[in-house]
């Protein structure tokens, strides 16, 4: 049971320290010279979330265009792979120097769920 309890501490404490967020540098337009929209990195959030370490610099390129849902396919993989690169203070941004954006900017699929509709006829019976 304590050792559930420790297990359970380390991963709270996991998701405490490694805030992921996706990011643009602020110098860096927005669309490209031919209105393409400029790639986004992806980091995490650190020292009481005053800095941001970039992944996108510190994981492997095999992965490909590093963001949110790349580096969740990787599983524990990625998620030791970033615990290393945030121990090894390389690659730390100021959080001025960036704009920080959602975690996932290209969802594969957007899920509404339609629990405050309310049809007017209910509305309509109580008068």
């Amino acid at each position: 049971r304590e050792e559930r309890r420790r297990r359970a501490g380390d991963i709270e404490e996991r998701e405490l320290k490694m805030r992921l967020t996706s990011f643009r540098f602020i110098e860096d337009p927005e669309l490209d010279d031919d209105g393409f929209r400029t790639p986004t990195r992806f980091g995490a959030l650190v020292s009481n979330d005053s800095e941001l370490c970039d992944l996108t610099a510190s994981l492997p390129v095999q992965w490909g265009h590093l963001d949110a849902l790349t580096f969740l396919n990787n599983g524990d993989d990625a998620f030791r792979r970033a615990d290393e690169a945030i121990k090894s203070g390389k690659h730390r941004l100021a959080l001025s120097s960036v704009k920080l954006l959602a975690p996932v900017v290209t969802p594969s699929q957007v899920i509404c769920v339609a629990n405050n509709y309310h049809p007017y006829e209910e509305d309509d019976d109580d008068d």
